[in-house]
């Protein structure tokens, strides 16, 4: 699926053209819950396996020998393992969900697969987060769940790119903030046939942005209550910092100060 919203950036990195593709394989590459390149859900592997040569053939015109199906599929398991490894290496979790007629994507029982990576970052086993929604609906902060799937809500109804942060409860029962971002796959009448995407822990970085808003605002205060005239400069003269006793000799607010040198 294309992006809703092209761009006229540099050419697409090999990792960025995989996570295109992601969600366009899962059908062709389903197996079992766990294993490098395989994208279904233990309960989808059968149902999965029976449906691949009608769904693969369906793109083949008739007489293709079934050798060329076979190699295509291997390249492709082989493309999905080799984006699995990528992911590792950038420390992303893959996720990839398959929707069903019977099942809608909101339900905790719509399969999902979740990489090796993705199922570590939480603190668990691979045996202990089964492949459905649920596993990783019930770990959403409570806070989080309405304004993450408004999110998801949005993206699949109007298009509008699925990029959140979140946090997620891990097995030892704290929390960690990340970074998700998706992108689904839709039929010609717009209906959802799978999506996938990926989550990056961050919870480093909003760490330290909260202790940086706590210290300025901290220093904002002490500025404020300060009759003494404060500033700061760049080697360039330029006002960096300035306190409200300081602006109030120049005769200018303090936005009008900041950033001039004058």
């Amino acid at each position: 699926m294309e992006s809703p919203h092209p761009s006229k950036s540099s050419p697409p990195s090999d990792e960025e053209i995989h996570r295109k593709r992601l969600g366009d394989l899962t059908l062709s590459l389903g197996s079992s819950q766990g294993s490098p390149g395989q994208l279904s859900s233990k309960s989808e592997a059968s149902s999965h396996n029976t449906r691949l040569p009608e769904t693969r053939q369906s793109k083949i015109s008739p007489g293709t020998p079934q050798p060329d199906l076979q190699e295509e599929l291997h390249a492709l398991r082989q493309q999905v393992e080799r984006f699995i490894l990528a992911s590792q290496g950038s420390r992303e979790g893959l996720w990839v969900a398959e929707i069903r007629p019977d099942i809608p994507w909101y339900s905790p029982e719509c399969p999902v697969w979740y990489s090796p990576q993705f199922i570590a970052m939480l603190g668990y086993e691979e045996s202990e987060f089964p492949g459905v929604m649920g596993s990783w609906e019930q770990r959403l902060h409570p806070d989080d769940r309405e304004r993450v799937f408004e999110a998801l809500t949005n993206h699949i109804e109007k298009r509008i790119p699925y990029h959140v942060e979140s946090r997620l409860r891990t097995k030892s029962k704290g929390y960690r903030w990340f970074e998700a971002t998706g992108e689904g796959t839709f039929d010609a009448d717009g209906r959802l046939l799978r999506g996938g995407g990926t989550i990056r822990d961050i919870t480093e970085r909003k760490l330290a942005d909260d202790i940086s808003r706590r210290n300025h605002a901290l220093l904002d205060a002490v500025l404020e209550e300060m009759s003494d005239v404060v500033y700061v400069k760049d080697q360039d003269g330029r006002y960096l910092l300035v306190n409200p006793s300081g602006a109030e000799i120049m005769g200018k607010a303090i936005h009008e100060v900041i950033g001039k040198n004058r």
